[in-house]
């Protein structure tokens, strides 16, 4: 996949005029399918020419092609939490053909354990067929959908690197919350303009001074790291699972039985921190 990597071979594999099945792995995607599927692009990020949006073929499209414009909207821009139960967000993702996409032919797969991925080709081309029919329609919708959007995939603030600095005022505050005192910090809050810093924020306190927090945030940041660690929401190579996996990989590596006692360890520390994770609450107010 790296051969495809630059910025002119993702484009090329991300061709609009001439869409294919593109195999995509990114941290947006559930670990327990390896991080990767099969994409389509469907239209250009209207802010900005290096982007390009894609649909998960793993998913029915039939909710894309059916709403309008608005209800489209809540089905993107909306947290995963905050949707009416059995209700899912539409799987479209922003490929920053800049930032090194990892990208590559759909035959790329051969020889792959799909079983092990949870890919299905045969079902991501019968989903592939049923969006090539409405292109130009669905090219338009996007268009109307994401204008004036920064960010539709709603960007984690910890991780969006590329998001763009706050208002001058922001900056200007930041010297004074972390001058404050614990029982100050929430007072910021309303005075910070940009979403991203008001999040910071929260989080900030929640990890540092927990005991500033009321119950009803105490919940809400439980419940974010229950998306975050037990679900894989955001970053999924960061969930439990993806560690455990990982600690099962290094098993078929290490000989000595000291460096098995470490992995011993870890895994255990991973099931105690899970076994807690678990109690915290799955739905809360979005974070």
């Amino acid at each position: 996949m790296l051969t495809h990597r630059d910025k002119r071979s993702a484009a090329r594999l991300l061709d609009l005029a001439k869409p294919t099945m593109v195999l995509h792995t990114s941290t947006r995607f559930p670990a327990h399918r390896g991080c990767t599927t099969l994409v389509m692009p469907l239209a250009a990020d209207p802010s900005s020419p290096q982007g390009v949006i894609v649909f998960d073929l793993m998913t029915d499209p039939s909710a894309l092609l059916d709403l309008d414009v608005d209800d489209l909207r809540d089905r993107i821009f909306v947290p995963r939490i905050d949707l009416p139960e059995g209700v899912e967000r539409i799987p479209l993702k922003m490929v920053h053909l800049n930032r090194c996409p990892v990208l590559a032919p759909a035959n790329t797969l051969a020889g792959v354990d799909l079983d092990r991925i949870a890919l299905d080709p045969e079902r991501c081309q019968q989903h592939f067929n049923q969006l090539l029919a409405y292109r130009g329609l669905l090219s338009a919708k996007l268009a109307l959908v994401f204008a004036n959007e920064r960010d539709f995939v709603g960007a984690d603030p910890e991780a969006d690197l590329y998001g763009g600095l706050p208002p001058e005022s922001d900056l200007a505050m930041l010297p004074k919350i972390r001058r404050a005192a614990p029982g100050e910090l929430a007072d910021f809050d309303a005075r910070l303009r940009d979403p991203r810093y008001r999040e910071l924020l929260f989080r900030y306190r929640a990890r540092h001074y927990p005991e500033s927090l009321d119950a009803d945030e105490t919940a809400r940041f439980q419940s974010w790291v229950r998306a975050q660690l037990i679900d894989g929401r955001g970053d999924a190579s960061r969930s439990i699972g993806a560690r455990q996996l990982r600690v099962a990989e290094l098993r078929e590596t290490v000989a000595t039985a000291h460096d098995h006692e470490l992995l011993d360890a870890l895994d255990a520390w991973l099931v105690d921190i899970e076994r807690e994770v678990r109690l915290y609450p799955e739905a809360m107010a979005a974070v």
